[in-house]
């Protein structure tokens, strides 16, 4: 016998599973040359599929910013980049700026 009613338990599983999957679809589309649309193009129609799409394109765009930031100024910061308010919530969405700066400045007293 189980410890919870077995659709909790599938539908925990289904869950964490297709978590894992935008997880990695997303991790992936990142690492490649592809980029969303642009907005001028999405805003062409106001139907209900083009403002989805808008909102779609804002998010990706957000995420392989902070993910290309991630690697490429500071490994410290912007980890959340599937969901990147989390950034903001746990304190890891510094200003790049501020970031470039701290780094210069620690190399220069390690000289």
């Amino acid at each position: 016998k189980s410890f919870l009613p077995w659709h909790f338990c599938l539908t925990a599983t289904v869950g964490y599973a297709l978590a894992g999957l935008v997880y990695e679809w997303s991790h992936y589309i990142v690492h490649t040359k592809v980029k969303p649309p642009p907005m001028q193009q999405l805003n062409a129609s106001s139907s209900l599929s083009s403002a989805i799409l808008r909102r779609l394109s804002r998010l990706f765009s957000q995420m392989r910013d902070n993910h290309i930031r991630h690697h490429r100024v500071d490994d410290r910061y912007w980890y959340a980049f599937s969901v990147p308010a989390m950034d903001d919530l746990f304190d890891t969405n510094p200003n790049v700026k501020d970031v470039r700066q701290e780094s210069q400045e620690g190399e220069n007293t390690c000289k």
